[in-house]
């Protein structure tokens, strides 16, 4: 008998026992092809919770097999294993999982090449407009939109909700202490040592000090690690570092651990978001503002897959933007006539800007915690305000039918005006054909997918006079 002969074969936890006993006796390729055919079965942005079990069981696979050679218990077999046996695991593995382990809505996955993520990312967005999305993907669809948007917002944010953000640091890391024992600069230290070594020396396996194993004990795994885990750990937080012989360890950076933390982000905005109902104020405009002018969002190379900020000029860029206008009603009064209370003595436009391909915008923007918030705005408006989708409408159909008071709001004479309205919270109102373009945050960040829509709506108005 190879390794420890009994001491170390009894699993700590049940259910991981079950999960591992159904996966050695068959072969390690059989067992990887399955994995294989049934993730190509799965959503491609990592709308599905499976995504994340199936990494599991994938990492499982490759661990057995690694351990072979130096415990028998491990030894795999030669059963060919397929697509239908791993749904079975799956179904196993989340009927004896706690919910709130799970991971989903936290962020995409980095199950595809970054390229075809950010393609796939934007077929997401485009089909925000269509009649196609369940309640459920809405809301998947949102938490996707502020975990990749809100880290961009923070610098905006007023004081009154920026001194709240202050304590989402201590906040990550103390939840990372008490599952991990180590901060999150400690994490982030780790994954950017790993992905350089393998760049630079272009080999997936290390001998690291033991100084390096004891601080990431919960990130390494060894046979006898295997038996004490917990299924919940293995999930959320598979192994960086896996023992192999000679004291050397086969490395890989999972993304599970970071799509943790922006979980626990996610957490702690929705909690900031519930005290403040509209959290951004006026921080999402001017946010906006820099990024139809001179900034875009472009995929991020380091794993897991999210966006990082590029400072350049791009095409789509706008030649003048300008946030939180604030116009009085002397000397407008004609402006104003189209407002629910025409003797307001001051209207506050969100965002104006000027297209180089002579069209314009004017935008109205919510940052909110939920859909029906938006909505709201949009549909029903408030005591002291009128309906978003009224106000829009009235402004741009009264400055585009008197072209020479565009001049108020800084538009060009001969530039169309569309109005938009900007918003994370995504639901069937994106598909309503009312005149209004509607645009989550993201696609204004990313740029070309905002281009797009303002384009469709130029070609329909071209088509319709």
């Amino acid at each position: 008998m190879k390794g420890d002969p009994r001491g170390s074969r009894f699993f700590v936890d049940r259910r991981l026992h079950a999960i591992v006993n159904s996966i050695v006796p068959f072969s390690a390729v059989s067992v990887s092809d399955a994995i294989g055919e049934t993730w190509s079965t799965k959503s491609v942005v990592g709308r599905d919770e499976e995504i994340y079990g199936l990494t599991f069981l994938m990492m499982l696979n490759v661990v057995t097999s690694q351990f072979e050679n130096s415990d028998s218990y491990f030894s795999r077999g030669l059963v060919e294993m397929d697509a239908e046996g791993i749904c079975v695991l799956l179904a196993d593995l989340y009927r004896t999982l706690p919910e709130e382990e799970y991971l989903r809505d936290a962020g995409l996955t980095s199950s595809l090449g970054v390229e075809q993520a950010d393609r796939e990312l934007d077929t997401e967005l485009t089909r925000l407009h269509e009649k196609g999305f369940s309640m459920a993907e809405y809301e998947h669809m949102q938490s996707i939109q502020d975990s990749l948007v809100d880290g961009f917002l923070r610098p905006y944010l007023p004081n009154y909700v920026a001194e709240e953000y202050r304590g989402l640091a201590q906040f990550i890391d103390d939840a990372l202490k008490s599952r991990l024992g180590v901060s999150r600069g400690d994490l982030e230290a780790l994954r950017l040592t790993l992905i350089e070594m393998e760049k630079r020396v272009g080999k997936s396996w290390i001998t690291p000090e033991e100084d390096v194993l004891s601080k990431y004990a919960s990130l390494t795994l060894t046979p006898r690690g295997l038996f004490n885990s917990s299924l919940e750990h293995l999930y959320v937080f598979p192994p960086f570092l896996i023992q192999q012989e000679g004291g050397r360890f086969l490395f890989r950076v999972h993304e599970q651990p970071f799509i943790w933390i922006r979980k626990k982000e996610l957490e702690f905005l929705n909690g900031v978001k519930r005290k403040h109902s509209n959290i951004a104020g006026d921080s999402l405009e001017a946010l906006l503002r820099e990024y139809l002018l001179n900034r875009r969002l472009v995929m991020d190379m380091l794993p897991p897959i999210s966006l990082t900020e590029e400072v350049k000029t791009y095409p789509h860029h706008y030649e003048y933007a300008r946030a939180n206008l604030h116009l009085s009603r002397n000397g407008r009064e004609d402006i104003f006539s189209v407002l629910r209370n025409p003797r307001q003595p001051e209207i506050e436009i969100d965002l104006v800007a000027n297209h180089p391909e002579g069209f314009s915008i004017v935008a109205e923007s919510k940052y909110v915690a939920s859909y029906e918030k938006a909505k709201e705005a949009y549909f029903d408006g408030s005591h002291r305000k009128e309906p978003e989708r009224d106000r829009l409408l009235g402004l741009s159909k009264f400055l585009n039918d008197h072209p020479d008071r565009k001049v108020e709001i800084g538009v060009p004479e001969k530039n169309p005006l569309y109005p938009v309205f900007i918003t994370n919270a995504v639901g069937p109102l994106f598909a309503e054909t009312d005149g209004v373009i509607k645009a989550t945050p993201l696609e204004v960040m990313k740029l070309d997918p905002f281009y797009g829509l303002l384009k469709k709506a130029r070609e329909q108005s071209v088509r319709n006079s």
